[in-house]
C-alpha cells in the first residue's frame, strides 16, 4: 500500500512537472513570437525615422548648396564689376597723366580794347 501511494505521488509529481514544463515552453514560444513581432515593428520604426532624417538631411544639403551657388554667383558678379571699375580707373589715371604732361599754351595777348573798357 505504501508503495502504491509513493508510486501515485511520483506519477502526480511527474504529471505536474510535465504540465508546468509544457506551459513554460508554450509561453516561451509565444513570448518569442511576440518579441519577433516587436522586433519587426521596431525595425520598421527605425527605418521610418532614418528615412525622415535622410529626407531632412537631403533638404538641408540642397538648401545649403543653393545658398552657396547664389553666393558664388554674387561673388563672381561683384568681382567682374570691380575689375571693370579698376580698368576704367586705370584708363582715367593714364589720361590724367597725359593731360598733365602736355605743354599748356597760355595766351597772354589781350586786346587793348578789352583792357581799356574795364
Amino acid at each position: 500500500m505504501l508503495w502504491t501511494i509513493i508510486d501515485r505521488l511520483v506519477n502526480l509529481t511527474f504529471l505536474f512537472l510535465a504540465t508546468a514544463l509544457l506551459t513554460l515552453l508554450f509561453n516561451t514560444s509565444s513570448d518569442n513570437f511576440n518579441m519577433e513581432a516587436i522586433s519587426i515593428e521596431l525595425k520598421a520604426i527605425r527605418d521610418s525615422f532614418k528615412k525622415v532624417s535622410d529626407n531632412h538631411l537631403l533638404y538641408l544639403e540642397n538648401r545649403i548648396n543653393t545658398v552657396a551657388k547664389t553666393h558664388d554667383d554674387h561673388h563672381v558678379i561683384v568681382s567682374n564689376r570691380l575689375n571693370i571699375l579698376e580698368v576704367k580707373l586705370a584708363a582715367l589715371e593714364t589720361e590724367n597723366k597725359q593731360l598733365k604732361t602736355q605743354s599748356k599754351i597760355v595766351n597772354y595777348n589781350q586786346s587793348s580794347a578789352v583792357i581799356n573798357n574795364k
